[in-house]
């Protein structure tokens, strides 16, 4: 079955947001205490040659850390710390399978959550007495003994009834998310390769859109329009920029620990938000619009975006005195362009909506691409006349450089057998 996720935002009363910032805090709390245990464990193992070929513990127990020192825990719901216990359990495994990072601690104010099970909440429908529709929801959280009420939150969309909801906070802004299933049946991507695999290059042209991506403009197709932000989202984008240099200078000058500073710091919290909301909206809306075009195979170049915006090393003079110059001013600017430019959210986004119309998404070298001609196959630096501007030294080809770049994309494609995205290697559990 297909999952769907939903995220609505939530107005908890004052009340219910200090309970909730409690709730938020104990989770914390038990995720950081498992975090630091098993590193316990693994520090001591790696001392102690008794211990040599004995598993580290890998639980989501968590009564060893309710001691005189944290009485504060007995007001919590245990399913609260039980949760907690148990994603980090499930982070962990996600690293022995290696699809993540190893477990860390969580930071105070970094999307502060809890997990709530179906033991702490009840989501009620409420209908209209006199036609008997659905015309809202009352989400009723806590248990017998820790009761805060009903949440209200901002139902914009049909859902089922979920198993179980995260309550966040971001920016004093609270959040209800959950999924569902649909009950829509969903082919993998595995079936899918084989599918289109089957077919002669020449079924494979019409249905196939290669995708560049690129700073001034963020996805070129090999067909139809670029896909830009609108003058609405760079003028949002503009304003949040100029307040945050002024906050930022604000914030310069005022006294560490005073409140003043701290709403500066909520105010750039928010403006920094905003930008993410607009460019996951930009996201949204490009990936939709791929999606549910004609095309059904999407081929993007393989870009490790976390190396490409890597800070540039520093550069020792010969003599060991100080440091040559080695851009680090210029390389920030390029790396900011292209964060803001959502590579990885439109290539994310576009996976999930395209699977759940029967279509797929495919990765191809990136190697030289933007010096390769779509038209011969030639390639030089010499192709490249500007960065808009493509020019062929052999056949003469002109064309927008993006432009050329997703045809190059499409034709790798085309070429190569679908091979979908690599799984990460297992990793050795400690």
């Amino acid at each position: 079955m297909a999952l769907c996720g939903v995220k609505f935002k939530a107005h908890p009363t004052h009340e219910q947001k200090r309970v909730l910032s409690q709730w938020m805090g104990a989770g914390r709390f038990i995720y950081n205490a498992k975090v630091a245990e098993h590193e316990y464990f693994r520090t001591f193992k790696a001392h102690s040659l008794a211990l040599v070929g004995v598993p580290v513990p890998v639980d989501q127990c968590y009564s060893q850390f309710k001691t005189e020192q944290t009485v504060w825990l007995k007001d919590i719901p245990s399913q609260v710390l039980r949760n907690a216990a148990y994603r980090w359990r499930e982070a962990y495994q996600r690293y022995v399978a290696g699809l993540a990072e190893r477990p860390v601690r969580k930071r105070k104010g970094n999307r502060d959550s809890v997990w709530l099970t179906s033991e702490l909440f009840e989501l009620k429908p409420k209908t209209d007495n006199q036609t008997g529709d659905v015309i809202g929801y009352q989400l009723m959280i806590g248990t017998k003994t820790n009761q805060i009420g009903a949440l209200s939150f901002d139902a914009r969309r049909e859902f089922e009834s979920p198993h179980s909801i995260t309550v966040s906070r971001r920016n004093g802004e609270y959040f209800v998310s959950f999924n569902y299933e649909d009950g829509q049946e969903l082919a993998t991507e595995e079936e899918l390769q084989v599918e289109y695999s089957q077919m002669d290059e020449a079924s494979l042209e019409p249905i196939t859109v290669g995708l560049d991506r690129g700073v001034v403009i963020p996805v070129y197709p090999s067909e139809g329009t670029p896909f830009e932000f609108t003058p609405e989202q760079k003028h949002t984008l503009d304003q949040c920029d100029r307040q945050i240099n002024r906050q930022q200078k604000r914030l310069s000058r005022q006294v560490k620990g005073s409140s003043r500073r701290e709403r500066t710091k909520q105010k750039l919290a928010r403006y920094h938000a905003r930008k993410a909301d607009v460019r996951r909206d930009f996201a949204h809306q490009t990936s939709h619009r791929l999606a549910t075009s004609d095309h059904r195979i999407f081929v993007i170049e393989d870009l490790k975006i976390k190396n490409m915006t890597a800070s540039p090393s520093p550069q020792p003079k010969a003599d060991g005195n100080g440091y040559e110059p080695n851009g680090a001013a210029a390389k920030a600017g390029l790396n900011r362009n292209i964060l803001a430019a959502a590579w990885g959210m439109v290539v994310t986004f576009l996976k999930y909506k395209a699977l759940r119309r029967r279509k797929l998404v495919i990765s191809v070298a990136a190697y030289r691409s933007s010096q390769e001609c779509a038209s011969c196959g030639h390639i030089h630096p010499a192709n490249r006349v500007s960065q808009s501007q493509f020019h062929c030294q052999r056949c003469g080809h002109v064309a927008n450089a993006d432009h050329n770049g997703a045809q190059v994309v499409k034709k790798r494609g085309i070429a190569a057998t679908p091979e979908g995205q690599p799984t990460g290697a297992a990793r050795n559990p400690d």
